[in-house]
């Protein structure tokens, strides 16, 4: 008996302990769509035409924006807008970046990235530019 009654126990704590990964992904997901539609986020892809990562990175992108709907999103190509990379102080193709309306800045990723590495550090740097507290998971 008490074998049984430790076994149901296990399995309402992995139950709980699902629901609540659940439900903390799903906040994500729901935090990524509201950023994605609103204008006060934006992302940037810097690329260089010939880059192999970059070649890449640029379809990854576009299939992310695509996916969650982002509105504002610009690709820049430094060889054409070196200036942009000077100001961004981007260090090397491809890489991401999170702006805020209000002027804040964000590297998202540097390098290849795919898609839930972009998803995450977009995450991370919503919390950061926010300070809202990050929901944990068990």
């Amino acid at each position: 008996m008490n074998r049984t009654v430790l076994i149901i126990g296990l399995l309402i704590l992995q139950y709980l302990i699902s629901a609540d990964y659940t439900f903390a992904q799903e906040q994500k997901s729901d935090i990524i769509r509201n950023m994605a539609a609103d204008e006060y986020f934006g992302l940037i892809l810097f690329y260089k035409t010939g880059c192999g990562p970059c070649n890449e990175q640029y379809p990854v992108f576009q299939d992310f924006v695509r996916f969650n709907h982002w509105k504002p999103f610009k690709t820049i190509d430094v060889q054409d807008n070196p200036w942009a990379a000077v100001k961004f102080e981007v260090e090397t193709v491809p890489e991401i970046w999170l702006v805020t309306e209000d002027g804040k800045i964000i590297r998202i990723s540097s390098g290849f990235a795919p898609p839930d590495l972009i998803r995450n550090n977009i995450l991370s740097a919503y919390y950061t530019i926010t300070g809202v507290s990050e929901p944990e998971t068990h």
